[in-house]
């Protein structure tokens, strides 16, 4: 009978337990239960012990990114891993990241299905990048012959002083000319174009030739001479040198010179030869203008490169040398032949009523008439040009000022 009643208490402490566990924190009652001993809960520890072991808990399983789904052509496309979340995927094509973490490859399925990925897919497959011949259309041999006859056109431009806005027209007659050249039809060759390949593409190659050059001989000489354009000081340096083809020479820097001292001069001169690994000990003279800055006898740019080269030649300007010659023998004649053809010049350019009288006595004396050459003074190569000119209208410029002074 003791044993029964003992089962009865060990049934009603295990269901009281199960209740509890169940209830709410706020409904369970904080009263002991009644009719157990403390010798009755003793024993059923080990049954209570068991029996909440025995019951199921059913974990949460979360789906994270597997490597071998990179290797299916079906995702492989789009699909990347997310690094700083292994239970997200990041779609290429629609740029976003979205989470696997429920259904994992389910999850992927159903993005493929919505309409934003669907219309993304449609786009990038219509929207490929080509290779640069099917842009074209053309093999890579036509290719090359049509980047060859878009450089020639600029090198003729160049070497002829065309402007690169003639470019433009050039190929459109072109075009018109050759419409069943395919090169002709392809050619594109603006003046923005041809400036850049006439800067990037052309002047490199030529400049690298005459610097191998310049490494090969023995010898070699460099003339320099400052100019201004608009407000900037320009200083090209040419190099001269014998090669197998005879003389050659070519520019082979073409920079920016803002003080026209001495040192500076000398440095900036200095250094594009120390750039280009060119010798100094293979210069042999040096070029430049009669000015005290450029050949003075104690500090001057010959001065500077002498004592590092010894020996060094001085090439002199000789067109000054016989301009100056001939500027101070003019002191010598009845009259200045500068200052009366500045005269005469400025006589007729300052009168449209004067150069129709002009062209009358032209006319008279059955001569084509010719314009008179202006001379500049700081241009002192255009007097001969000018003096020229004078005398071949000679005869109806004499008879107009006759006319004057008869008047």
């Amino acid at each position: 009978m003791s044993s029964t009643r003992e089962e009865e208490d060990e049934i009603i402490v295990v269901s009281n337990a199960l209740k509890e566990d169940h209830l709410p924190e706020s409904s369970r009652s904080s009263e002991p239960v009644k009719n157990i001993d403390s010798a009755s809960c003793k024993n059923n520890s080990k049954f209570t012990t068991t029996s909440s072991s025995s019951i199921n808990v059913t974990k949460r399983y979360i789906s994270k990114f597997k490597k071998e789904w990179l290797s299916n052509p079906k995702y492989s496309s789009f699909l990347k891993e997310c690094k700083n979340d292994r239970t997200k995927v990041l779609c290429c094509i629609c740029n976003v990241q979205f989470s696997i973490q429920n259904s994992g490859v389910t999850d992927i399925n159903t993005h493929m299905k919505t309409k934003k990925h669907q219309d993304c897919v449609k786009s990038t497959e219509a929207n490929k990048s080509k290779t640069i011949d099917a842009s074209f259309s053309t093999t890579t041999n036509e290719l090359n012959r049509l980047s060859a006859a878009e450089g020639a056109l600029v090198f003729h431009g160049v070497k002829h002083s065309h402007s690169y806005l003639s470019q433009s027209c050039t190929i459109n007659m072109t075009k018109k000319c050759f419409p069943d050249s395919s090169i002709a039809k392809n050619i594109t060759c603006d003046k923005t174009k041809a400036r850049e390949i006439a800067c990037n593409v052309l002047a490199p190659v030529f400049t690298n030739t005459i610097i191998q050059d310049l490494k090969n001989v023995s010898y070699f000489s460099i003339s320099y001479d400052a100019s201004t354009k608009g407000n900037a000081k320009m200083l090209p340096i040419v190099a001269q040198y014998f090669s197998t083809f005879g003389i050659n020479h070519g520019i082979i820097e073409f920079i920016q010179q803002q003080h026209e001292t001495a040192n500076k001069l000398f440095f900036n001169i200095k250094y594009v030869l120390e750039s280009n690994e060119l010798k100094l000990e293979q210069l042999s003279s040096i070029g430049s203008d009669n000015t005290n800055v450029n050949i003075g006898q104690h500090h001057s740019v010959f001065v500077l490169f002498n004592q590092l080269v010894p020996g060094l030649i001085q090439g002199n300007c000789y067109c000054h040398i016989c301009h100056n010659s001939v500027k101070h023998g003019n002191d010598h004649l009845l009259f200045d032949i500068e200052s009366a053809m500045l005269k005469i010049y400025a006589h007729f350019s300052r009168s449209s009523v004067r150069l129709e009288e002009l062209s009358n006595y032209f006319d008279f004396i059955e001569q084509e008439q010719k314009v008179i050459l202006q001379h500049i003074r700081l241009r002192w190569l255009s007097l001969l040009q000018s003096i020229e000119r004078l005398i071949i209208v000679y005869p109806g410029v004499k008879s107009y000022f006759l006319s004057i002074g008869n008047g």
